[in-house]
């Protein structure tokens, strides 16, 4: 039984189970920041989200909209705050963009830029910390499974990959700050002009690891690019991967799953009334929050062994929870997961396989099938 971790614009942090037999249960961790909150804002949204399984101990840590961040303890249904902080370097037009949780640490990144670690093994009272500074305007941030690098992106900033260890390096020493940061910065997206010759805006508001040199990045016009950092500074089409689906959704209530072997779309989810906000997998099963304040889990279908065939199965919504307050990010808790893949069109599939095939000898000359007019898209 899969289990999901979200936050909602109240501060608040539940876990969301899901099983096949019974109806999804909302439990309340009641877990929130209490550090000092920033003048004028209210209320105290989780921003960011993230939860991981480090040493056989499952943390997640929390970025909220007022500039303060948390981490605890995950047991069972029971969240123990461990410490939390405020980022002093944010202003209330500032949030945070992205988190991460490993051994060695807890990373967090702003939109202004402000990347900070944090150990584990910090004091409750006054955690020790150490800062660096990114470029400001951004809208991605995220660290892939091993910490040695991290990427982000943002408003005029590309995608762009750094080493961890040299951009804290590099904070703390003072000498030409412009060219140490060209040496640490590993990787820099470029954006082509158009067939017009025209310069096309960057802005970069989502990135996804594919694997720890494969990366995902979705733009604000609409278009999804593959990085591969070993290959060029470029974006590179879409072809052997290690992972070979993805889902993504933009902005609406439009949800899919994309083949990353050739770009197509294998699949839609349909009966999404509210925009999509976040997207969570877990094996065998996909969860998404939306603006209607609905916790939706989906089904999920194998690609086709070749590229370019019609998948046999479609995935589907399988149930949905009504929430009182905005969810606003889902992650996946790494701990619960299901024995089996979740089968979709069953029934289906049944009742086809019993219909008696109609060919063309079996009408009449005058008894013709009628060409069916192509359904009007509204």
């Amino acid at each position: 039984m899969p289990r999901f971790i979200t936050g909602d614009s109240l501060g608040n942090i539940k876990a969301v189970n899901y099983d096949r037999n019974s109806s999804p249960a909302i439990h309340d961790l009641g877990s929130s920041a209490s550090a000092p909150k920033r003048d004028g804002h209210n209320p105290n949204v989780v921003a960011q989200l993230i939860a991981n399984r480090v040493d056989g101990t499952t943390w997640v840590a929390a970025g909220y909209s007022d500039g303060a961040a948390a981490l605890f303890t995950l047991q069972g249904d029971s969240l123990t705050k461990k410490y939390e902080w405020s980022e002093p370097r944010t202003k209330l037009k500032h949030s945070y963009v992205g988190i991460s949780v490993s051994q060695q640490g807890i990373f967090t990144c702003t939109s202004n830029g402000a990347l900070r670690r944090t150990p584990l093994d910090a004091s409750e009272a006054s955690p020790e910390s150490y800062s660096a500074s990114l470029p400001a305007r951004l809208a991605a941030w995220r660290m892939p499974n091993d910490p040695q690098t991290f990427a982000y992106g943002g408003d005029e900033v590309d995608v762009s990959v750094w080493n961890t260890e040299r951009a804290f390096q590099s904070a703390s020493s003072p000498a030409d700050s412009s060219k140490k940061r060209k040496h640490n910065e590993l990787f820099s997206g470029e954006v082509p002009h158009n067939n017009l010759q025209l310069r096309q805006p960057v802005r970069i508001t989502a990135i996804s690891h594919v694997s720890p040199t494969n990366i995902l990045a979705g733009t604000q016009l609409g278009s999804l690019k593959r990085y591969d950092i070993r290959a060029a500074r470029k974006p590179v089409s879409i072809g052997k991967s290690l992972q070979r689906e993805a889902f993504l959704s933009d902005n609406s209530n439009k949800m899919a799953a994309i083949d990353l072997r050739n770009g197509r779309i294998l699949y839609r989810y349909d009966g999404i009334s509210g925009a999509v906000r976040a997207i969570a997998a877990a094996p065998t099963l996909v969860a998404s929050v939306s603006f209607d304040r609905y916790y939706r889990f989906h089904s999920t279908s194998p690609p086709p062994p070749q590229p370019g065939q019609n998948t046999q199965n479609r995935g589907k919504v399988l149930d949905k929870v009504y929430s009182h307050s905005a969810p606003t990010v889902i992650v996946w808790d790494q701990e619960s997961s299901m024995s089996q893949h979740i089968a979709v069109n069953e029934e289906d599939d049944e009742v086809w396989d019993g219909m008696q095939n109609v060919g063309e000898g079996d009408y009449e000359e005058d008894e013709a099938p009628r060409r069916r007019k192509n359904p009007k898209v509204t």
